[in-house]
């Protein structure tokens, strides 16, 4: 083999891996911004769901410490798809009137309702009632001041007339209508 044929036999070959050597590297080039595409998504999207994560472990930890407040509000509603608060309400209308010296009558409560600008449901009760006005004080304060998250709606109190034979001529008759938050 003569020189010449190694020395073309040398050159195709250099050739051929110069022509590879650049395909390779044409091939490594073309994938960098494919490749930085996927790796700045794949970086944003982790960034994303550390944020998430990082959110449930601060909600997590504000409600650990804010727990015993939040179950003192929810306590504040009442739950009138549970009977058993219901009639403890009920109940508690009761006796804080006969505590107070007030005679009650209380009217069904009227269908669930949305109060606007609240984020809770409620629903409506109208009283009326009879008793001297310190103890219709007592009673408005003691409602006031209840394990119940209520308003007074509405208040109007007038005096005995005389064909009410029951009550003292000192008695006033009052018609209260009390708003009571609920859960449901």
């Amino acid at each position: 083999m003569g020189e010449n044929k190694k020395i073309v036999i040398a050159l195709i070959s250099g050739l051929f891996i110069l022509v590879l050597l650049l395909a390779f590297i044409f091939k490594i080039l073309k994938d960098i911004p494919e490749n930085s595409k996927a790796l700045i998504s794949q970086k944003t999207e982790l960034n994303l769901l550390e944020n998430k994560i990082a959110g449930l472990e601060s909600f997590e930890r504000e409600y650990k410490i804010n727990k015993e407040e939040l179950e003192k509000i929810d306590k504040l509603l009442l739950d009138v798809e549970n009977p058993v608060d219901f009639i403890n309400f009920l109940n508690f209308l009761r006796k804080t009137a006969a505590d107070s010296g007030v005679s009650i009558n209380i009217s069904p409560p009227s269908p669930k309702k949305e109060v606007s600008g609240s984020p809770w449901r409620s629903i409506a009760f109208q009283i009326s009632g009879s008793g001297k006005f310190l103890n219709l004080m007592r009673f408005l304060d003691k409602l006031k001041n209840s394990p119940y998250l209520l308003e007074v709606s509405g208040l109007s109190a007038r005096a005995a007339r005389e064909d009410e034979k029951k009550l003292s001529p000192d008695e006033i008759n009052i018609n209260l209508f009390l708003t009571i938050f609920t859960i449901r």
